[in-house]
């Protein structure tokens, strides 16, 4: 099958499978896969299944988006499996269009195509852009100001609302992993109490459960659980 063609129906694959996808779902999982890990040691890499994540998910956000939904698909419908597979065969095809489907020599003119095309490919898919934050909104600011009232009209929201809504979700969202950090060292003292507990009375884990109470640990798995969400209540 010609490699353009190969291309376009695992495009067209993955487009209808986003169709189905609920999109707040499908954008809070890959939230969740870059954000908290309890395997310090594990990559991204290796959590994702996906050859470039940042990029590869970037790209799925931007068509889970940009499709027109089926009507009627189920909330809970979230193949994440097939989605990864097939955003993998979809870099994997982009690569073979660099070389030869059969065993003739690649001729001069494509030599000199490939040597300008393949290094942008793996400069897109092999990487991601190494900037600080004030240089991505200032990159914002200066490519889309001058189209916020197309914008407005079309989201109901400027530009500059738009980053006033990411400064805030950044706030919010850093609050609460500083939380979080200040709550672990008051965990690790409540499970020891925990355990000295048990041991020094004799009960089971499920008997300690119901004698003690730590608003500390409590809390904490709160904050871990909403990691990566914003209470309404607190945009008012």
């Amino acid at each position: 099958m010609d490699v353009t063609k190969a291309l376009e129906m695992k495009i067209d694959k993955l487009k209808s499978i986003l169709a189905r996808v609920d999109t707040e779902n499908f954008i809070g999982m890959v939230a969740t896969e870059f954000g908290i890990s309890f395997d310090l040691s594990e990559s991204v890499f290796n959590k994702t299944q996906l050859n470039s994540p940042f990029k590869q998910y970037l790209y799925a956000v931007g068509l889970v988006l940009s499709v027109e939904k089926v009507a009627g698909a189920e909330k809970d419908y979230l193949p994440m499996d097939e989605i990864k597979k097939t955003l993998n065969e979809i870099v994997d095809i982009h690569g073979q269009m660099f070389f030869s489907d059969d065993d003739k020599e690649i001729d001069e003119k494509r030599q000199e195509a490939i040597k300008v095309s393949m290094p942008v490919f793996l400069n897109y898919f092999n990487t991601n852009f190494v900037t600080y934050e004030e240089q991505v909104v200032e990159r914002v600011e200066k490519w889309f100001s001058p189209f916020s009232d197309v914008i407005r009209e079309k989201l109901g929201v400027s530009v500059d609302d738009l980053i006033k809504i990411f400064n805030f979700i950044r706030d919010y969202l850093q609050n609460r992993f500083d939380r979080i950090k200040e709550l672990q060292p008051k965990a690790k003292e409540d499970h020891q109490a925990f355990v000295q507990y048990m041991m020094e009375k004799g009960v089971s884990f499920e008997q300690a459960s119901k004698d003690l109470h730590f608003p500390n640990t409590i809390q904490l798995m709160k904050e871990i659980t909403l990691s990566h969400q914003v209470e309404v209540s607190s945009t008012h």
